[in-house]
């Protein structure tokens, strides 16, 4: 198997579980993003689950990898939704993957 959540030396049932059973962390960024319908940036998310920002971070790809997060597009449809984050530059906004843009 070529995935990037587990070793290639890993049984199939590792890799099967990479993309069925969030970690804690994952799980507690997926709780922070579902109660908010206008996504989160991760400094959002660092404020809001109290994470650092070292852990938050490198969390994003691989829940958007395993179909758990997505990005939505800006109305124009020109760009993804981005917000400041707290240097003030843009950072992209993430959303629970099937929730409907702009609700």
């Amino acid at each position: 198997m070529n995935d990037v959540f587990a070793r290639t030396t890993d049984p199939d049932t590792s890799h099967e579980a990479t993309h069925f059973n969030p970690t804690e962390v994952e799980q507690r960024i997926l709780d922070a993003i579902a109660d908010r319908v206008s996504g989160m940036t991760c400094h959002e998310v660092v404020i809001e689950t109290g994470l650092p920002i070292q852990t938050v971070s490198p969390r994003f790809k691989p829940l958007h990898k395993k179909g758990w997060l997505e990005y939505h597009p800006t109305l124009d449809g020109k760009e993804l939704q981005k917000r400041p984050g707290r240097s003030g530059r843009r950072q992209l906004v993430h959303f629970l993957k099937n929730r409907a843009p702009f609700s």
